[in-house]
């Protein structure tokens, strides 16, 4: 069996999604099937280049009719892809697109240990927690402000990476869409309020999992302190001295431009979308 990396590529043009892209295709296509989902009347442009890379393309026609973010409702259309190939991949990683650079292989850096859940998800920096303005927006808008001052000491986990065996990322977004209210889901709209019910699902251990340091498997910069990174001279970033498989978040960091002119270099140019 092989393995698959699964995420979604709606409404973004090729340069938001070429450095996912290549990236994958320079450290993990060897190893992992991409399959990602787009909107139904993507740009002729964009299919091209997906079907060329060699990504599994799938269209996601919900997307136009249930009226909430795609970060809330892609769940739905990646369980049926899941289940539908059951039994054919090891594992799974699920991740965000836009903002994610592969640097390694991730299912090789992070394996389950004996006793251990392969379920593994990723925590931010030491000093986020679940009090963070939009964190406790959106644990507040969905469980109410008791929960939210209960798990505020929490550190953040991110729901835009998570690597699993494939029936364990089943059982994951099982869980975590039971944990939808879709009245909810719907009320906000384009608010990407998943996080939400990823937090509250495992933080609860409503699942078994594994938490992850920032900067093991996966980095995500976001809240990261910019003397906590460093750009090496093979193009990797390394993360409080950590070189993980996967950096998400470059594009929102304190050295934007900085690390947008860094992936610029490193993968747009060569197709002319370069800064």
């Amino acid at each position: 069996m092989t393995n698959l990396v699964l995420g979604t590529a709606w409404g973004y043009k090729v340069d938001q999604i070429a450095v996912f892209v290549e990236s994958w295709k320079k450290y993990m296509s060897n190893s992992s099937d991409l399959i990602l989902l787009v909107e139904p009347d993507v740009a002729q442009d964009k299919l091209n280049y997906l079907l060329e890379a060699g990504v599994d393309v799938r269209f996601y026609t919900a997307g136009y009719f249930v009226p909430s973010a795609i970060h809330n409702t892609r769940y739905f259309k990646y369980l049926d892809i899941l289940l539908e190939a059951r039994g054919i991949y090891d594992r799974v990683f699920h991740s965000d697109v836009r903002d994610v650079a592969f640097q390694g292989n991730i299912f090789d850096e992070i394996q389950p240990k004996e006793n251990e859940a392969d379920l593994f998800v990723n925590e931010e920096d030491p000093a986020a927690n679940l009090g963070e303005r939009f964190n406790k927006y959106i644990l507040t808008s969905n469980y109410g402000e008791a929960v939210a001052k209960e798990l505020e000491p929490n550190r953040i986990l991110c729901s835009g990476t998570t690597l699993g065996s494939q029936e364990m990322i089943i059982q994951y977004i099982v869980t975590l869409m039971n944990q939808r209210d879709i009245k909810k889901m719907m009320e906000v709209g384009g608010i990407p309020d998943e996080q939400a019910p990823y937090n509250y699902l495992f933080y609860k251990n409503l699942i078994p999992h594994t938490k992850l340091e920032n900067g093991v498997g996966v980095g995500t910069l976001c809240l990261v302190h910019p003397n906590q990174l460093q750009i090496l001279d093979d193009g990797r970033v390394s993360v409080y001295g950590k070189i993980p498989s996967v950096i998400h978040q470059w594009d929102r960091h304190n050295l934007v431009p900085h690390l947008i002119n860094h992936y610029s270099d490193l993968y747009l140019k060569e197709l002319g979308y370069g800064l």
